[in-house]
């Protein structure tokens, strides 16, 4: 996936003449242009937490560290994440205090999509949104 992005940069860059100021802005857009969705906690007791995880999957012992829990979620709370899906049954989201882990999709409810084609086109062409 990656090697086709570079050729199709590379390619756009010689049909433009632009050189490397072409190669630049054509490789910066797709990866920083990724749409959101925003999240609302839900199946989670008034007082309970949605435990944010580093890896997606429940941990079976206390010693596998690739699950552990690096945040939480609230209630009721709302936060971003990709729309898709990262791996099954599991969300990456951002947790209450900006930590980025994985929810399960049964203690998430999916809400509108947040494009970023906007900021991206900004922050590539230099321009800025004042």
């Amino acid at each position: 996936m990656f090697s086709k992005r570079i050729a199709s940069a590379l390619t756009a860059a010689v049909m433009t003449g632009a050189g490397m100021v072409a190669l630049t802005a054509v490789t910066a857009t797709p990866a920083q242009a990724q749409d959101r969705c925003m999240y609302m906690v839900r199946n989670v007791p008034a007082n309970g937490v949605a435990k944010v995880r580093k890896k997606p999957g429940k941990t079976p012992y206390s010693w596998n560290k690739r699950h552990k829990t690096v945040d939480v979620l609230f209630a009721g709370q709302t936060t971003v994440g990709n729309c898709k899906r990262s791996r099954e049954n599991w969300r990456k989201v951002v947790g209450a205090s900006g930590q980025e882990g994985h929810v399960h999709k049964s203690q998430l409810k999916k809400g509108p999509r947040i494009s970023t084609d906007e900021t991206a086109t900004a922050t590539t062409t230099g321009t800025s949104g004042s």
